[in-house]
């Protein structure tokens, strides 16, 4: 009888140790992990699988639903803020995507006040400045940063705020951008 109990704990700590593993490296997707896991996403799942690959040259709006805006507030007339310190859009690419050369990533934007602005493509700084009145911002990079499947730009305001009437965090307001 010893044996069976002896047995029977062992095969608990077994379980729970495997129940404990997978707790702690959950088998789930990219999507599910950044949304409910890590929570350093706003997109839902849903929003992820509706992103629709986009063209070169091709303007992309503020309320286009083939882009996901993650960090933003909701669209507004006209704009789109960036709800804290940082923001991303992410995009799908067609597969077959020239990655030679250089290309431009254009943003049509409007700063609350004076902002510092860092834009990231995928993770790697392809600029950082100060921009005080809307324009129309032109980066230049290596398209070799673009990749087949998803990608990510993500725009750093860390002077973002708010202000006397509204108290978001906003740093800029987002009119459209395209990839040339």
């Amino acid at each position: 009888m010893r044996k069976v109990h002896t047995s029977l704990i062992l095969l608990l700590v077994v379980f729970y140790i495997s129940i404990a593993y997978l707790i702690v490296h959950p088998n789930v997707s990219t999507a599910y992990k950044s949304y409910y896991i890590t929570r350093d996403s706003d997109l839902t799942i849903r929003e992820r699988k509706a992103l629709q690959p986009i063209h070169a040259n091709m303007e992309i709006s503020y309320v286009d639903q083939r882009v996901g805006y993650d960090g933003w507030h909701a669209a507004e007339g006209g704009y789109r803020w960036s709800a804290g310190r940082s923001s991303k859009i992410v995009f799908l690419l067609h597969p077959g995507l020239d990655r030679q050369g250089m290309r431009t990533l254009s943003l049509k934007i409007t700063p609350l006040d004076r902002q510092q602005t860092d834009v990231f493509i995928n993770g790697k700084l392809v600029h950082s400045g100060v921009v005080s009145t809307s324009s129309q911002v032109n980066i230049v990079f290596p398209a070799s940063l673009l990749l087949e499947g998803e990608n990510v730009i993500r725009i750093d305001c860390p002077n973002a705020h708010g202000t006397e009437t509204d108290r978001r965090k906003r740093g800029i307001a987002l009119d459209s951008f395209s990839l040339r």
